[in-house]
């Protein structure tokens, strides 16, 4: 009996599936490296038994938990740049006649790009750059409250 194609060009591969989500490739990337269309890939994630199991859990399982690495990966980036960091970093200095290296603690201030894309995502409600109409009526209302209660004292 032939084998499918799952069998032949993505089976052998499930632990480089596994590592390629991890490094943040697309499943475009993925798909490409195995010689297939992401619609392929797609179809085979989402396979179904008779009985409702998927028919490829393993790929499932590798795809998802490797995106889920790379995206904390990015966010914890995203989070030091919005926070500024430190690093040690190699740096060569002349003592008399010899080069030493040495190394020094540099620090990477905050970023203001990184807080506004981290404030715009994590508080939408309060740091998105879209002002509604709701908005502005919310807002003639304290101010009509703030006046009344001006009035009254």
């Amino acid at each position: 009996m032939a084998r499918s194609k799952y069998e032949e060009k993505v089976a052998p591969k499930l632990d480089l599936i596994l590592g390629w989500a991890r490094d943040g490739l697309t499943l475009d990337d993925i798909a490409y490296n195995l010689g297939i269309t992401r619609q392929t890939l797609s179809k085979y994630a989402s396979e179904k038994n008779k009985d409702g199991s998927f028919k490829h859990e393993l790929l499932r399982q590798y795809l998802k938990e490797g995106r889920e690495v790379a995206d904390y990966r990015v966010e914890n980036a995203l989070y030091k740049a919005a926070t500024g960091y430190y690093t040690l970093e190699k740096k060569y200095m002349k003592v008399g006649d010899n080069l030493e290296e040495v190394e020094e603690e540099v620090y990477h201030p905050p970023s203001v790009t990184a807080q506004i894309f981290w404030l715009k995502n994590r508080k939408p409600d309060v740091w998105r750059d879209k002002i509604t109409t709701e908005d502005i009526d919310s807002g003639v209302d304290e101010v009509l409250m703030i006046g009344e209660r001006n009035e009254e004292e």
